[in-house]
């Protein structure tokens, strides 16, 4: 038994307590049984900074007296509001979004829809096209307020809704037998932010279903816009008729980070995490954004599916596939004025997909600016897509896109002086050479409509290794 280890380093935020103890522990003999006791307090900071485009910021925290933090905003339990939205929560844990900008409102979101499903890997299939995509769970959630100042706030909504278990062995109907489906969803609101944040965990102990989130929006529009490679793709939400098709079309489509829906004069986009399916619903009513969160199937291909002609694979079956246990998802909700492209719906979505990191760090000395941005464009309607080391040299690449379906002039600006900057092609092959300017740190030049740009910098200190 340790009975004191001397942590000397802890008050100055270093990183070497494990090193502490792993070096006290080496001292002996493997038989030793080592029983350690501790206490720690968990603290979690919330900071409204101002960090450079795609760059970092170098924050210390010290120890000083009683100062006012945050201030606490009283309020509903299930409300939450920001410069930009205002969101509340009904008894059915349902969210009301008002755009304050615009201003709308958007009621009604964030339905759970379960739905059974007979397909495979490869396609959803519902149990026949009568049934129609699923059913909206209906339960009384628990709501508690988790947060409320004036840099976050937050509140939980708990259900606990009951499915069926499983299709019955004939794949004709949905089990008698039930199990328990506890859905934990947080909904966050930051300061200044334009998207609704939301995290939901579900604990999935069925089988042969799909889990979707609806978003029913009222807009009479059949076109859904999402981003595709490279481009914001329109799609329609309607599927055409395809008579003696191998597969007919269906209203599910993917998408990266973000799909909505608008009049032209507002509309209402969904961004996501790692989860790129999606489909539009229409009804009398307008669209509904529906967002899949897991699809549970048991084989790898089937080949009498109502969705499809034949086996897409192998039949084999894949039990691990019907996604048993705890999952997380994340995702949000964003309102916007006119269009996606004047809207910047792809930079807010970029900004939810890829949050800052933080790195904990103690005092020590280097060569970097205490804040600094790598590179920066101009307009918004660019899109930054990569910034990366050559495949072949030590020169630094850099690629974005236009979303806009009309050429604009670019402003490029870096962190730091290069040696010389070039328009390429995908595969990095140079093409000609930009003018820079007089520090040189920024080029100009004209992107196309829907153009991707690649330009590669020679660097005054060539990349090496795994460097960025």
């Amino acid at each position: 038994t340790v009975l004191c280890l001397r942590l000397a380093d802890w008050p100055l935020g270093s990183d070497r307590v494990v090193e502490q103890l792993q070096s006290e522990a080496e001292q002996w003999s493997p038989d030793v049984t080592i029983e350690i006791r501790a206490r720690f307090v968990l603290v979690n900071l919330a900071l409204l900074v101002d960090l450079p485009p795609c760059g970092y910021a170098t924050y210390a925290v010290e120890e000083t007296g009683p100062r006012p933090g945050a201030r606490h905003v009283p309020g509903d339990d299930r409300r939450l509001e920001n410069e930009h939205l205002r969101v509340s929560v009904d008894s059915h844990g349902r969210l009301e979004v008002i755009d304050k900008g615009a201003p709308r409102s958007w009621p009604q979101l964030h339905q759970i829809e379960d739905a059974a499903d007979r397909g495979d890997c490869y396609d959803f299939c519902p149990l026949s096209p009568v049934d129609g995509e699923g059913v909206v769970l209906e339960d009384t959630p628990d709501i508690e307020n988790l947060a409320s100042n004036d840099l976050v706030q937050s509140l939980s909504i708990r259900h606990r809704h009951r499915i069926a278990k499983s299709l019955a062995d004939d794949c004709q109907a949905r089990s008698s037998e039930q199990v328990e489906l506890p859905v934990k969803t947080v909904v966050k609101l930051k300061a200044g932010s334009r998207y609704l944040e939301i995290l939901t965990e579900v604990d999935n102990q069925a089988c042969d279903h799909r889990l979707r989130i609806l978003f029913p929006t009222g807009i009479n529009s059949d076109e859904v816009h999402a981003d595709g490679h490279f481009a914001v793709v329109t799609r329609q939400a309607s599927p055409g008729s395809a008579e003696g098709w191998h597969q007919p079309p269906s209203s599910t489509q993917p998408h990266h980070t973000w799909f909505g829906t608008d009049d032209g004069q507002s509309g209402l986009a969904i961004l996501s995490e790692g989860l790129p399916e999606h489909a539009g619903l229409r009804d009398q009513a307008g669209t509904t954004l529906a967002l899949t969160l897991f699809r549970s199937v048991g084989w790898l291909s089937r080949g009498n599916l109502s969705t499809r002609q034949g086996h897409s694979g192998p039949a084999r079956p894949t039990p691990e596939a019907q996604c048993i246990g705890r999952h997380t998802f994340r995702y949000g909700i964003l309102p916007y004025k006119g269009d996606p492209v004047t809207a910047e719906v792809a930079l807010q979505a970029n900004l939810f997909d890829a949050p800052p990191v933080v790195q904990l760090t103690g005092p020590h000395t280097g060569k970097l600016l205490p804040k600094q941005s790598i590179v920066s464009l101009e307009p918004s309607c660019l899109i930054l897509t990569a910034v990366k080391r050559s495949e072949t040299d030590g020169r630094l690449v850099i690629r974005f896109y236009n979303v806009d379906q009309s050429a604009v002039p670019a402003t490029v600006r870096f962190g730091f002086p290069v040696i010389q900057a070039h328009r390429a092609t995908l595969s990095e092959t140079v093409l000609e050479p930009l003018e820079l300017s007089a520090d040189r740190t920024t080029c100009q030049l004209e992107v196309g409509a829907a153009e991707i740009v690649t330009i590669v910098l020679d660097l005054e200190s060539p990349l090496k290794g795994t460097e960025l």
